[in-house]
């Protein structure tokens, strides 16, 4: 990591909010907190528009305050019935029982969740600095802990961000021993930063899938996903996201063992001035693993989304099958899309590509609907649908994918109704 020069007094704020949040957080945490302050600083401080990987999406909506604006508080995961933990401020609250094989605490309670706090996002700096992850660390004054028994199935597990004034930065730890499983739901408002760390050990299992549809368009937020996968450990994650003022998803995986599996998809919709950046980076450093980088995103108004996607190959990983797409449909003349697929491979034994398309709706095939008495509303609904699916697809729980294709139907019909009352 290069130290990066910038006047003292430039980063003397964020001083000040990481030194008081050494006063008021748990103590466990303080050394991991001076660690990350001391990568932050070394990174520069907060990003700039000139940073490369800041080019797309500039980062002043993320560093600005937000104002405190309610948002829809219903479960869209209630149907699955998952244990729920809900953060507010940052601060999670645990539910009073839990299934037998689901470990939740507090972090600074979880001497297992200790061991990698802070190391797994240090370990995601790995070519690709991101100096808002370090902040998290920096400043997280506590979090959430979570551990599945080795062997057990640990269910459906929802976090829920619950609305709030500010800024906030929340903090999650998942440890999967040996053949243990999890399907980690998230759902709610960003409003400042959330890093999930996640140690997945041989044999096990991760299955993640997000929503970002209750975004008012005046919140902005950063979400990060570092994960560290043994051997034959899967990571299969999904978000959805809509019409965020400004949504930033940035992901690390290391496949670290042989035969791990690292599948990352995204479904965006983005209509009026919202913002979507996905950023990912899926570091093979086995041989014999597999990765997939799917990305669909529907743009309509003055809607912009940025795809920064890249797959490093070590020289170690030979067999690896890397595969990367990002594709764009444009609904809107005046939508934007840009994207950065990217192989970085040392190996000489492997099968990776990368490809990145945008364009309009199929004007035969929407000629085709309407021409059997479809509206025109409804044949554009029903093709962004299809568009989007082929992410969907990636959720290998077919009713969380159903939970899915329904968010995406009533982004469409709302879409249409704002459009007909233009």
């Amino acid at each position: 990591m290069t130290a990066v020069q910038k006047p003292v007094e430039a980063l003397a704020p964020w001083r000040a909010a990481h030194e008081e949040s050494q006063i008021a957080g748990a103590a466990a945490l303080a050394p991991a907190r001076e660690r990350a302050f001391a990568r932050f600083e070394a990174l520069g401080g907060a990003p700039r528009p000139r940073d490369e990987y800041w080019r797309y999406a500039r980062p002043a909506p993320l560093l600005e305050a937000q104002p405190l604006r309610k948002a829809e508080q219903e479960d869209p995961f209630a149907a699955f019935d998952p244990v729920v933990v809900e953060f507010a401020e940052g601060v999670p609250h645990l539910p009073a029982a839990t299934a037998e094989a689901l470990d939740l605490r507090l972090i600074e309670n979880a001497p297992w969740a200790l061991e990698f706090y802070g190391e797994l996002e240090a370990q995601g700096q790995f070519r690709a600095p991101r100096p808002l992850a370090a902040w998290n660390t920096a400043v997280a004054r506590t979090g959430l802990a979570v551990r599945v028994a080795e062997g057990q199935d640990g269910g459906f597990l929802h976090l829920r961000h619950l609305s709030a004034e500010g800024t906030t930065q929340g903090r999650i730890a998942i440890d999967l021993p040996e053949g243990a499983r999890l399907t980690l739901l998230e759902s709610g408002v960003l409003a400042g930063g959330v890093v999930i760390e996640a140690r997945i050990a041989r044999g096990a299992q991760l299955h993640h899938v997000r929503l970002q549809t209750e975004q008012p368009e005046t919140r902005a937020g950063v979400a990060h996903v570092f994960a560290d996968l043994g051997a034959e450990a899967i990571y299969k994650g999904f978000t959805l996201s809509s019409d965020g003022r400004m949504t930033r998803n940035e992901t690390y995986l290391r496949l670290g063992g042989e035969k791990g599996w690292a599948h990352v998809a995204q479904g965006v919709l983005g209509d009026r001035r919202s913002i979507s950046d996905t950023t990912l980076f899926i570091h093979h450093d086995a041989p014999h693993c597999e990765s997939r980088q799917i990305v669909k995103s529907a743009l309509a108004g003055e809607s912009h989304v940025v795809f920064q996607g890249k797959i490093y190959v070590a020289q170690i990983a030979q067999k690896t099958d890397g595969y990367q797409m990002s594709q764009a449909l444009l609904l809107g003349e005046r939508a934007e899309f840009n994207a950065k697929p990217e192989l970085e491979i040392y190996a000489d034994d492997v099968k990776c590509s990368h490809g990145s398309t945008s364009g309009a709706l199929d004007a035969d095939a929407l000629f085709y609907l309407k021409a059997r008495g479809v509206p025109h509303a409804e044949a554009e609904a029903l093709l962004t649908a299809a568009f989007i699916d082929d992410a969907i697809l990636e959720i290998e729980d077919e009713a969380l994918q159903d939970a899915m294709r329904a968010h995406v139907a009533r982004w469409m019909e709302a879409r249409g109704r704002a459009g007909a009352a233009d």
